[in-house]
């Protein structure tokens, strides 16, 4: 017989599911469920990998987004990736995206933190690849923002993102949330 060991780290998981109770034509799904699961391999670094779906009754399609990432931490310094592929599979046929986020976030002090993001995808289903826009199909952003942290789990953050065509430039204020 074969045994199955646990590393002496913690293995953050978390789980997700939700109905967003939308009647509109938009693409988010009606009902969505989703997990992540992390392997910290020390206190700078952690890797993880990330599944969702959802289905949309507006448009009748299926969603599937699988996410593999990666977090590094030195001193005040956060550098953060993931790479991303997003299929839909709808009545007209299917649908592949890829894309990414690179971000890094500075810690000021224990509440307040400043951060830089880079995102990328391609729509037509190639592989889209960090600080390459030479691809028609690839769409960039760049966004610069702060945040406060109201205590360890709760933050919130505003954000300006720069992105590629006219007016597609937007302001994000987000609240995070984390159990």
């Amino acid at each position: 017989s074969s045994t199955l060991r646990l590393p002496d780290r913690p293995l953050p998981i978390s789980l997700s599911a939700g109905s967003n109770g939308s009647t509109s034509d938009d693409v988010v799904p009606t009902e969505a469920y989703g997990a992540r699961f992390g392997l910290v391999m020390n206190e700078h670094v952690e890797f993880g990998t990330s599944f969702a779906a959802g289905y949309t009754d507006a448009n009748a399609q299926d969603e599937r987004l699988f996410g593999f990432d990666f977090t590094g931490k030195a001193e005040d310094l956060e550098l953060k990736a993931e790479f991303i592929n997003h299929q839909r599979n709808r009545v007209g046929g299917k649908e592949s995206v890829f894309g990414y986020y690179l971000q890094g976030k500075y810690n000021f002090n224990e509440r307040w933190f400043g951060v830089v993001r880079q995102d990328g995808f391609n729509a037509d289903g190639t592989v889209v690849y960090p600080f390459n826009s030479t691809m028609t199909s690839t769409l960039l952003s760049m966004s610069a923002g702060a945040g406060y942290r109201v205590d360890p789990k709760a933050q919130f953050r505003l954000e300006y993102q720069l992105a590629e065509g006219p007016n597609n430039d937007t302001v994000f204020l987000q609240t995070v949330v984390g159990f």
